[in-house]
């Protein structure tokens, strides 16, 4: 989270459900489950705040960063079926296992039965084949005078 004056930064986010099957099929599930809203998600900014190329300019531009660039990019990840997936993204993801694992067990259950479906298309001769897609935004640090000290989400920090 440091950078001096003159360095770079980059910063790499999920881009929306409906355009990144990898996280999309569990978005897709949980809301074709109707599953309501969960108490135990933890707090925080919404999880695809900066999937918009847009929203991510304006991150680094808010900040000075100078000599921005925004790439997508998209790639495929193979499992060998959609428990491998499911295990995966929920032992490694906070909020999108709290969506889920926040629900009584008879939801989570239907969860699980239509996630198992929305994976079929993905599946080909005995692989599961799931589309990813991210952006990576990039950008510079104004040299200036000042020495940059660091970074939280939200903010850059300089000593004079």
């Amino acid at each position: 989270r440091l950078a001096k004056s003159g360095g770079r930064i980059a910063l790499s986010w999920w881009s929306p459900p409906a355009e990144n099957s990898f996280l999309g099929l569990f978005f897709e599930a949980i809301r074709d489950s109707k599953a309501p809203v969960s108490d135990e998600l933890p707090p925080g900014p919404p999880v695809f705040q900066y999937s918009s190329s847009n929203e991510l300019l304006r991150l680094f531009t808010n900040h000075g960063m100078e000599s921005l660039k925004i790439e997508t990019i998209s790639f495929s990840v193979r499992f060998t079926n959609s428990q491998e997936l499911w295990i995966g993204v929920l032992n490694s993801t906070v909020r999108t296992s709290a969506m889920i694992y926040g629900q009584p067990i008879e939801i989570q259950i239907r969860i699980r039965k239509i996630f198992d479906e929305l994976c079929k298309p993905y599946q080909r001769e005995g692989i599961l084949e799931i589309p990813v897609l991210l952006k990576i935004a990039k950008g510079e640090v104004p040299v200036m005078r000042k020495r940059f000290i660091g970074a939280s989400t939200s903010a850059f920090f300089f000593m004079a």
